[in-house]
């Protein structure tokens, strides 16, 4: 195989999606149409039936979206201030939303400070929003990252190793400033 077919045989594979419906012992391949190439660089997560990922399209950091009610597959540029990293970059789910963290980019564990991009719930845009936790540097010694946040809107953090053989998990409510430690 040369090289021209090599690269036209690599653009087929990232212009290929289907999806897969088993019922009854049957099982029925579907393709879903995708217009663009792009090479995956974080995982996924799955909200509210939308599968969410990150890639990038030539120069642009770009968000997928695969709408599993619909089967239809969308994209969004992202803002230019917030690169996606391999391997550093993670999404997670802020108060319900899509968002990325990159754990080399903030400053969580000196300052208390991190970035985030997210899915603004009323323009449908993805912005950036800086976060803040309440004198971190007293509390906190060792180094955390951000997992996302739970349905009452508090912060998840887990501990980068695990500590006597436990993971520790902080939560922190952002209405009273309190950070709670939990070990499993």
């Amino acid at each position: 195989m040369n090289k021209h077919h090599r690269f036209q045989f690599y653009i087929s594979l990232l212009l290929r999606h289907r999806i897969l419906t088993v019922q009854h012992g049957e099982a029925i391949w579907r393709s879903i149409p995708c217009d663009v190439p792009y090479p995956p660089v974080t995982y996924s997560i799955c909200l509210n039936g939308k599968i969410y990922y990150g890639a990038v399209q030539k120069s642009n950091c770009i968000v997928v979206c695969v709408d599993l009610t619909s089967e239809s597959l969308f994209t969004k540029v992202l803002p230019l201030e917030f690169p996606l990293l391999s391997l550093t970059t993670k999404l997670t789910s802020f108060d319900g939303q899509p968002s990325f963290t990159n754990d080399a980019g903030f400053d969580l564990n000196h300052t208390g400070e991190f970035k985030l991009c997210l899915m603004d719930k009323v323009s449908l845009e993805w912005v950036v929003k800086g976060i803040h936790v309440t004198d971190w540097k007293q509390r906190v010694s060792t180094p955390f990252s951000f997992l996302g946040t739970i349905p009452s809107g508090e912060l998840v953090f887990a501990r980068d190793v695990l500590e006597g053989g436990r993971q520790v998990l902080l939560y922190y409510n952002r209405d009273n400033e309190t950070l709670y430690r939990y070990e499993i």
